[in-house]
């Protein structure tokens, strides 16, 4: 990873809300890093997804969605820089409306190739609230 990439994900305040996978042999790529500043996962949730595939989590739909963006960032090589608005439904919990800036990044280091994505939370809200 180029030294400058590195600097920026050592922010603090952008480290709470970036995710890095590992791609290579699983075509969805593994989970190696999962910020903790995002309020749909839980401390014991981060953990539980480390090392595995992005469905492990707790809105295994929005995962899927989300990580095929991280997919097509590798097959393209070439950063993305996306408005996402999503509703994320966790177990026991009112479906929730968030809307964030996403970039993504492919990257290379030591042979092993990754994509990390760092969001700018913009709003989430209960959808139940919109009605």
């Amino acid at each position: 990873m180029p030294s400058d990439m590195e600097k920026i994900l050592n922010n603090p305040v952008l480290q709470g809300r970036a995710l890095m996978l590992r791609m290579g042999n699983d075509p969805k790529g593994l989970l190696e890093y999962v910020g903790d500043g995002f309020p749909s996962f839980s401390a014991s949730s981060r953990i539980s997804m480390l090392g595995n595939d992005p469905s492990r989590q707790p809105d295994p739909r929005y995962g899927l969605k989300a990580y095929a963006a991280y997919r097509e960032t590798y097959a393209e090589q070439a950063p993305r820089l996306e408005l996402v608005e999503a509703v994320i439904m966790l177990p026991g919990q009112v479906p929730r409306r968030n809307r964030y800036e996403r970039l993504l990044l492919p990257w290379r280091r030591g042979g092993a190739e990754f994509v990390s994505g760092v969001s700018v939370l913009r709003s989430i809200f209960d959808v139940a609230a919109e009605a």
